[in-house]
């Protein structure tokens, strides 16, 4: 063991067979490395800075308007991935400019939801596969209406339309 008490200077390669433990801030003027053994591998620290980078407490933020951009291997080749473990939350806006994939998820939205189109197709899709309701409505804890398997409507109350209603068949009333 070999304890300094003052300031090292090294200018070539440093090699170390086990651990480096610093009590105090560790600066760097270029690039740290870390690569070999499994102990190798980890780094340790209260907070990490990495140009405008900053993970600390288990919060990765950055100043101002500054975009985290993962490219792996430089490309942009639709590998890219920010994988989280555990819940996820976002102060701040969520803006998508590719497909919206969800798997096994319960979205809830305790605000009043927009789905506004100026596209050319329609403004929603929903799809069903199997043998259960495409849609169901409710007011309250009460069913209002339901679009069923196969396209049949049921309203669970009065139909009011303020326009013509047009048929093909025979309605019943």
């Amino acid at each position: 063991a070999t304890t300094l008490s003052s300031t090292l200077n090294v200018s070539n390669d440093v090699s170390m067979g086990q651990h480096l433990n610093v009590d105090g801030d560790v600066s760097f003027g270029s690039n740290l490395a870390v690569a070999g053994t499994a102990y190798a591998t980890d780094i340790s620290t209260g907070s990490l800075i990495v140009d405008d980078l900053t993970l600390d407490s288990n919060t990765i933020t950055t100043p101002g308007n500054t975009h985290l951009l993962l490219q792996p291997g430089g490309s942009n080749d639709g590998d890219e991935r920010v994988v989280v473990k555990g819940d996820l939350w976002v102060d701040g806006s969520i803006n998508f400019s590719g497909d919206m994939i969800q798997t096994n998820t319960n979205v809830q939205v305790t605000d009043q939801l927009d789905i506004s189109n100026t596209g050319t197709g329609p403004a929603l899709i929903a799809r069903q596969y199997g043998a259960q309701p495409v849609a169901q409505f409710y007011d309250d804890a009460n069913l209002a209406m339901e679009i069923m398997n196969g396209g049949d409507v049921s309203m669970n109350s009065n139909l009011a339309v303020a326009g013509e209603i047009s048929a093909n068949t025979l309605v019943i009333g």
